[in-house]
């Protein structure tokens, strides 16, 4: 009698009180570039800012807004928009800790971009163009466990170069860092 009331707690209280949490494909993330670049031997960093989204492990097109610095004043320099493909190189510090597997992960990741550039005092137009690729690396932490915690959010910081292909464009390489910061939805596996 004591046994089998054991058993039915027991199965009861883990249907009640289990959570296990799975991603969905429906995410959503923001992301900040700071370049380091130099138009005619002046330093001229840019930053941009923009949203993308995570397809599966290996696509991230992401939407932006670049601003230039002219002298330590900030201004609107045009739109962005990027396809990144990546691909994983290294786990790096693979160590358990409280039951759950912990480790850093580094990407390789190559992504083609399109810029509209503003021109003074005009808005951006097709014909002020750029195109540019940007390659570089990404690190990144896992976690294993089924937490909300663990499986909703995910943050990546990039280190890349860029190299531009129009001629018209003063600046014909930078380097720089990224943030970038995706929600993923979650649902509880058990219930």
């Amino acid at each position: 009698m004591k046994v089998s009331t054991l058993f039915i707690l027991v199965l009861v209280s883990n249907s009640l009180f289990g959570q296990y949490f799975i991603r969905t494909k429906k995410n959503f993330g923001v992301f900040s570039n700071y370049n380091f670049g130099e138009i005619n031997g002046i330093k001229a960093p840019s930053l941009q800012l923009g949203v993308c989204r995570h397809f599966g492990s290996y696509l991230i097109p992401e939407v932006g807004l670049t601003f230039r610095s002219n002298n330590d004043l900030w201004s609107f320099s045009g739109i962005n928009a990027a396809l990144q493909v990546r691909k994983r190189a290294l786990k790096l510090n693979s160590r358990k800790k409280g039951g759950k597997c912990k480790m850093e992960l580094v990407d390789v990741f190559v992504a083609p971009e399109f810029f509209v550039i503003q021109t003074k005092n005009t808005r951006p137009t097709f014909p002020n163009h750029s195109f540019a690729l940007r390659y570089g690396l990404a690190l990144h932490h896992f976690e294993s466990g089924g937490s909300r915690r663990n499986k909703a959010w995910n943050t990546k910081l990039e280190v890349y170069h860029r190299n531009y292909f129009n001629e018209n464009q003063p600046i014909k390489h930078e380097f720089g860092i990224a943030l970038r910061v995706i929600h993923f939805r979650t649902y509880d596996f058990l219930n």
